[in-house]
């Protein structure tokens, strides 16, 4: 009997799970919420529509290094009224429960305030997303490129690299001839 019952709420997560897809170009970026490091609430691919978007998932501490390069190539390249928006996400569903409003605060201390409305802590799904991502390294960061309507242009998984910023400059082009 026990084990029906477990079977009963068990099945259904693994069958959700089994349905992830693997991102693709042209699909609408699935929904993703989480608590940014100033303390409102981010909701992708809503809150980005409207302008080009680069999402940076970072799946580890380790990957924190790779996640603010990318940042700040972003902001360097697109910001400041390059008409385009960049959010980072930290996935912290794997991390103890007991461990993540230090790790969070740690990293809310170590940004800049101007960027903590775009940096947002998501502490469910994590696994869904790393399948989505085809994850095999947590050591880097992996990026979406998504259009005005939150469709994905363009993911990257691999670590930065100028290789990795030119095929996105490449993908962002006509995005910014358009506006």
């Amino acid at each position: 009997m026990t084990l029906r019952l477990a079977l009963l709420f068990v099945l259904p997560c693994l069958a959700g799970y089994a349905q992830v897809a693997a991102l693709h170009s042209g699909d609408v970026l699935p929904d993703v919420a989480g608590q940014t490091l100033a303390g409102k609430q981010l909701h992708l691919p809503a809150d980005g529509l409207g302008k080009p978007a680069v999402v940076v998932f970072s799946f580890s501490h380790a990957a924190a290094d790779d996640a603010n390069k990318w940042d700040a190539t972003v902001q360097k390249e697109f910001g400041s009224g390059g008409g385009v928006e960049n959010f980072t996400i930290i996935m912290l569903e794997d991390a103890p429960r007991l461990l993540r409003g230090m790790i969070s605060s740690r990293i809310k201390n170590g940004e800049p305030p101007a960027v903590r409305d775009r940096m947002a802590i998501v502490v469910h799904d994590e696994a869904a997303w790393k399948k989505r991502f085809s994850v095999a390294d947590t050591h880097h960061s992996y990026v979406a490129l998504l259009d005005r309507e939150g469709r994905i242009r363009w993911v990257g998984s691999a670590a930065y690299s100028d290789t990795a910023v030119s095929s996105l400059k490449e993908e962002m082009a006509p995005l910014l001839q358009h506006q």
